[in-house]
């Protein structure tokens, strides 16, 4: 009886170790997922993105070697030793098993690259252009959801990092800016249905660190760091005559990082910190009025009046 009462004591401890070993690998996916999706400071640093791989890195052996200390500790005192070997195979495989339900992405070819673009087409592939890590690259990739695989395509004409780009409502992709401020303005059109490049002018006044979005009307706003990088600068594409209207001045913003439209159709211009502006992008008129501060204060409009008025 004594046997028995001994045999299932040790069960019942070794099940909650594997149990608790479980939940704790499941918590170190939890947080690893967490700080994936947002900044969080790190040892006086500021971790992003994959960066947060360094949590299980972390998380997963600290676990490991907390538990088994405390079961080495409770084993003196009578505890199963059994427990100690299960709790570390319990971790690993609580973190594996929170991983299953996510879907695998076959990952490209090429060695990674970092400030490129990917942009959806109208028949659900990707469009990946430009970026680069080591150097500037010029190579396009197109990934297919359907048969999860990538396959290169005809690269850009030039080597671009920090541009942007932007589905057209057609089968057209504009990419813009991210070439050398030494070199003469430049952007590109990339045709889905034949997989080419073609080279067209570009904005005259936008170098880097660009954005862009297709407004109602089917034309094109961009904007970014002028080509002095002083400061920013914004232009409206028309892709029916591929030619850019360029703004007289738009309030400064402090590295752009996201624009969109707003009721209305006027464009929230977002920057670094607390810079922000909105523009109407009216053909007849340019107005913006910057935003300043956490309460969305407005300063005086100022008016932005399109280079020529005949297009």
């Amino acid at each position: 009886m004594h046997v028995v009462h001994s045999i299932g004591r040790t069960v019942l401890i070794v099940g909650v170790v594997a149990l608790a070993g479980l939940l704790a690998g499941a918590f170190s996916w939890w947080a690893t997922d967490a700080a994936s999706q947002s900044d969080i400071e790190f040892a006086g640093g500021t971790l992003r993105g994959n960066g947060a791989l360094v949590v299980p890195v972390i998380a997963v052996p600290l676990f490991i070697v907390a538990g088994i200390v405390v079961l080495a500790l409770a084993a003196c005192r009578g505890a199963p030793r059994a427990a100690i070997a299960v709790w570390p195979l319990a971790v690993i495989a609580g973190f594996i098993l929170s991983t299953a339900n996510l879907p695998a992405i076959q990952a490209s070819a090429e060695v990674g690259r970092t400030n490129h673009t990917a942009t959806l087409l109208p028949d659900g592939r990707v469009l990946v252009a430009g970026g680069g890590y080591n150097a500037v690259t010029a190579k396009a990739t197109i990934y297919d959801p359907a048969t999860n695989a990538w396959s290169p395509v005809t690269g850009m004409n030039k080597p671009r990092i920090l541009h942007a780009a932007v589905a057209l409502p057609d089968s057209r992709v504009l990419v813009i800016g991210g070439t050398d401020q030494t070199a003469p303005a430049s952007a590109e059109m990339f045709d889905a249905v034949s997989g080419s490049w073609r080279l067209i002018d570009g904005p005259p006044s936008i170098g880097f660190a660009v954005q862009a979005l297709v407004l109602g009307d089917g034309r094109v706003f961009a904007i970014g760091m002028n080509r002095t990088g002083e400061g920013s600068s914004a232009d409206i594409f028309d892709p029916a005559s591929l030619s850019w209207r360029v703004t007289a001045a738009v309030p400064q913003i402090q590295q752009v990082l996201a624009v969109d439209t707003v009721q209305g159709g006027a464009v929230l211009v977002v920057g670094n910190g607390a810079s922000q502006a909105l523009l109407d992008v009216t053909p007849a008129l340019f107005a913006a009025t910057s935003l300043r501060g956490a309460r969305g204060s407005t300063a005086s409009p100022r008016g932005i009046a399109p280079a020529s008025a005949d297009q």
